[in-house]
């Protein structure tokens, strides 16, 4: 006697987005090309339900059924046919009271709204544990570059000792077009306006407050810690000129604009800057508009991560993972994933604090005495020059560039502070921490 058995379809999980911009068309155009693939990786069907957009009645070239489209977000927050909530409007409100009021009332969310979690990742973590929510944030650490599951996951048997990334495709874009072509900063950030890598106001991205906001999420998951985003000493492109760019090529080094964390004897070091990174790193060949973050395991050794870090597709993939993730838990009945104590790793160190090396490129007049003076104001704070270069001569003022060992930052910026006041010295031109 033959018989057959057959298992019921499970329930669709329902998905509410809110914000149909860039990500959130991505989003849909993923939704509707790979619905089989989505099926059977969330282990059953996942259906839009609801879309919330500020006007409803605009005409959309994307694949979602206008009956879903809605300009009440806070009701579409809460509805109680919604399993997982998807916020996509960015800004911090009214998104952080739609996310605050959906994991209370029992949803996931999936965000990849990076300010709102660097500044209210507790409130988000007390809600959820209120609501029985839960939160997932992978797309806003560094677009389709899935660093947070990593870190969660795949590193969770090690000590973290120290994490670099590149995060910030703009600026990414911008200094390797520097270094290609030998434009000034004003002209490469005109060509990544023009293709569309800069915003029209890029301040967030070349000041490095974008790539602050994600340092803070990965170095509290990375290390345990309690990392605010005032704590993150953070310096942008701005000021990083084509010659010296040049000057670093000449010594071996690529500059970057680096997220670090570094873990030190006292603390934990987080910081963004502009840094001269050697050529045999894998970090100084990342080019153009890509993401990745380098990281040391105490365990597994060096691992880099490398991808897309922004756009359409490679953040709308990073938030797709989140959903078909946030799908398998609500399927399994799997409990919350804990989220880092914000007790339990190091002490987030004062910028003064840090450990670096340093470039440090000043002008000066050409005549004897001005190198003796120099390093005699560095030596007085306990900074040793590891070498020096003059760029230039019989011109006033000539270039000197010193490259410094290790020294405490706050040892650093005391001796300049002494140098520019020599009379000799015309300005200190440019200054960037050395990777070691």
């Amino acid at each position: 006697m033959n018989s057959t058995s057959t298992h019921p379809t499970p329930a669709p999980i329902r998905v509410a987005v809110i914000g149909l911009g860039t990500v959130g068309g991505g989003l849909a155009e993923i939704f509707a090309t790979h619905a089989t693939q989505l099926t059977a990786r969330a282990a059953g069907p996942l259906t839009l339900v609801g879309v919330a957009v500020r006007d409803a009645a605009r005409q959309r070239d994307l694949p979602v059924d206008p009956a879903l489209l809605t300009t009440d977000a806070a009701a579409l927050a809460v509805r109680p046919d919604v399993d997982i909530v998807v916020e996509l409007m960015g800004g911090l409100e009214p998104a952080r009271t739609l996310v605050l009021a959906a994991l209370h009332a029992g949803k996931a969310v999936v965000t990849a709204n990076k300010a709102i979690v660097a500044r209210y990742g507790a409130e988000f973590v007390a809600a959820a544990a209120a609501g029985g929510g839960q939160l997932y944030y992978e797309a806003a650490a560094a677009g389709a570059v899935p660093i947070v599951k990593v870190v969660r996951e795949s590193l969770s048997g090690n000590r973290i000792d120290s994490l670099l990334g590149i995060v910030n495709g703009t600026c990414n874009f911008i200094l390797t077009q520097m270094t290609n072509s030998g434009a000034a900063f004003a002209d490469a950030l005109a060509e990544a306006q023009a293709l569309g890598y800069a915003e029209a106001d890029p301040t967030s991205d070349v000041g490095g407050e974008d790539a602050a906001y994600k340092l803070c999420l990965l170095a509290r998951l990375a290390f345990d810690a309690d990392v605010q985003i005032d704590d993150i000493a953070c310096e942008g492109i701005d000021t990083v000129r084509a010659e010296d760019i040049a000057r670093a090529d000449s010594l071996g080094y690529a500059i970057k604009l680096l997220a670090v964390a570094q873990r030190r004897e006292t603390g934990l070091e987080v910081g963004v800057y502009p840094t001269l990174v050697p050529k045999s790193h894998p970090l100084a060949a990342v080019h153009d508009a890509f993401n990745a973050v380098f990281i040391d395991g105490d365990s597994a050794g060096p691992v880099m991560l490398y991808g897309q870090g922004a756009g359409r597709r490679p953040t709308a993939s990073a938030v797709v993972a989140d959903v078909v993730d946030a799908a398998l838990a609500l399927r399994s009945g799997a409990a919350a994933r804990p989220e880092p104590s914000p007790h339990g790793g190091p002490v987030v160190l004062p910028s003064a604090d840090g450990l670096n090396r340093y470039y440090v490129a000043t002008r000066v007049a050409d005549q004897p005495g001005v190198l003796a003076a120099i390093a005699g104001a560095m030596a007085a704070r306990g900074v040793s020059i590891e070498s020096c270069v003059q760029d230039g001569r019989n011109h006033d003022p000539v270039d000197l560039i010193f490259v410094t060992h290790t020294v405490r930052d706050g040892d650093l910026r005391a001796a300049l502070d002494d140098i520019i006041k020599l009379p000799t010295v015309r300005s200190v031109a440019a200054v960037m921490r050395v990777l070691k």
